[in-house]
């Protein structure tokens, strides 16, 4: 299965400062055996630049009422001021009961685009009750780079479905001074079966 992801609207408020990021992009191809190629690009809106890209691999062999897996990502250079790419490892876990879903992953990363090298870890997660095309949810996530504090953010999100596409929307508020004071996303998924294994 292709999936295709697509960012319509992103904004990131911090210190009394807003940023727009537009388009988002997200493709990811799931394979036999709980494998999936992944790739994520960001583009800031309001000035007219690639902030982000990755493309990685994701693994989950076990998937039952606990799902457990790994994503893996490099993380390429997107100027020409950056010269080296970075990394990031997550482990994956889900557990179903139900209606319910609780999605966590935790791990860590090395990034060495920005101007100061980042490396440190991140953790994130999200709780999901399904209610027919409805999946509202709550996520807490937190990110701590190495000799900085703990950046915490959480909020509520929303999945609704209409068949051929869904809609997913999140909103995220900043519990420590170190993270966005509100981050807030919409996008429009699909799926397309790109070949039946045999």
């Amino acid at each position: 299965m292709l999936e295709l992801r697509g960012g319509l609207l992103g904004i990131e408020r911090e210190s009394q400062r807003n940023a727009y990021f537009s388009p988002l992009l997200r493709a990811n191809l799931g394979l036999p055996y709980g494998a999936e190629f992944v790739s994520e690009l960001e583009y800031r809106a309001d000035e007219s630049e690639v902030t982000d890209a990755a493309l990685g691999f994701k693994w989950v062999p076990l998937r039952r009422e606990l799902s457990l897996g790994v994503e893996a990502l490099l993380l390429p250079p997107v100027s020409a001021g950056e010269d080296w790419a970075g990394v990031e490892c997550v482990g994956l876990a889900t557990f179903r009961k139900d209606d319910v879903f609780l999605h966590i992953d935790a791990g860590g990363f090395y990034d060495p685009r920005p101007e100061t090298t980042e490396k440190g870890w991140k953790a994130g997660a999200i709780v999901e009750i399904e209610r027919g095309r409805l999946r509202p949810g709550f996520e807490v996530f937190a990110k701590q780079v190495k000799h900085e504090r703990l950046g915490l953010q959480a909020g509520p999100g929303i999945i609704v479905d209409f068949g051929l596409f869904d809609v997913r929307a999140g909103l995220r508020a900043g519990v420590t001074r170190e993270a966005p004071d509100l981050e807030l996303t919409i996008w429009i998924t699909t799926k397309v079966r790109v070949w039946r294994a045999p």
